[in-house]
């Protein structure tokens, strides 16, 4: 699947030399690319090749990158392998209930509240003399980790947008086709209209019916209400939109984007243009589906 999604997650604890190493990655919509990065001072020498390294691998998005190293002999999943003083955890947490209840507050204290205290009770200082001994192969290998696992849930839910652009894009096509084939219907209808009206006054007030007047009448509003450009222009849109779903290796959501405000023109001028209400209620619902398109495609690397 091409798509990819700019919302994802990532993490590896990996043990290296002297402890773990443990890189979280998250990310959110975002128009260009911008890393934010939070790692011990000591790992502050690689920083650069860290942004580096996921430069190579990431076009779009805001991502967050956590890299906390611990130095421990325990296990993995121990709260020194998270990074995190068990004992200054306790008090921060103690803290803060003891606030919430003193002033009344409400809700639970969970990791989400504590997130903004992390300095508070994260592991550092007695750490810097074992993770400086941390060559770039462990941290690049743990980063790749994070990175792989990354990628894998961007593409997972690129996947489910494919699905559904796929599926707009089929509606598109059908609405059009169906304002194709209901125009002419319409326009003919219309002159019926036009005609009968005209016979029914020209008959009550002995009046002669002038056809070249009525034959231009017709021309006007058929030029004044012509959508068949717009028509025209939509259905290459929507080829080049489905085109776009077959490429691969291509970061797309902002090719997606384009056409897709280009498809929003247009169909802003066949509403404009259309004096039919069944004509109305199919670029009506062309509309809702561009716009939701749009939204999607914000989400797209």
């Amino acid at each position: 699947m091409p798509l990819q999604s700019m919302t994802g997650y990532g993490m590896a604890n990996e043990q290296v030399t002297g402890g773990f190493l443990r890189i979280e990655i998250k990310s959110v919509n975002h128009k260009s690319l911008d890393i934010r990065m939070s790692a011990p001072r000591a790992l502050g020498q690689w920083e650069a090749k860290l942004q580096g390294a996921i430069k190579q691998r990431i076009g779009r998005g805001r991502l967050s990158v956590q890299c906390d190293y611990v130095q421990s002999a325990g296990e993995a999943d121990s709260a020194a392998a998270l990074g995190i003083d068990e004992a200054k955890f306790g008090k921060v947490v103690k803290q803060l209930q003891g606030l919430k209840e003193r002033h009344g507050l409400s809700g639970v204290i969970g990791f989400r509240e504590l997130e903004p205290y992390r300095s508070l009770y994260q592991l550092d200082g007695s750490q810097a003399s074992s993770v400086e001994e941390l060559t770039w192969e462990e941290i690049g290998n743990v980063l790749s980790l994070a990175l792989d696992r990354f990628e894998q849930t961007r593409r997972d839910e690129g996947a489910g947008i494919e699905q559904m652009f796929r599926g707009h894009l089929a509606e598109l096509a059908q609405r059009r086709e169906a304002l194709i084939e209901l125009r002419p219907k319409l326009l003919e209808g219309y002159h019926e209209r036009l005609t009968e009206r005209l016979n029914t006054l020209s008959e009550s007030h002995g009046l002669e019916l002038d056809q070249e007047r009525v034959i231009s009448e017709v021309n006007y509003f058929t030029e004044r209400t012509d959508i068949a450009e717009e028509l025209q222009r939509s259905g290459a849109h929507i080829e080049r939109l489905l085109g776009l779903l077959d490429v691969s290796g291509e970061a797309l959501g902002k090719k997606l984007d384009f056409y897709l405000q280009e498809m929003i023109r247009e169909t802003n001028t066949m509403a404009s243009k259309s004096n039919f209400a069944e004509l109305t209620g199919h670029v009506v619902e062309m509309k809702a589906r561009v716009e939701q398109l749009r939204e999607q495609a914000a989400n797209v690397e």
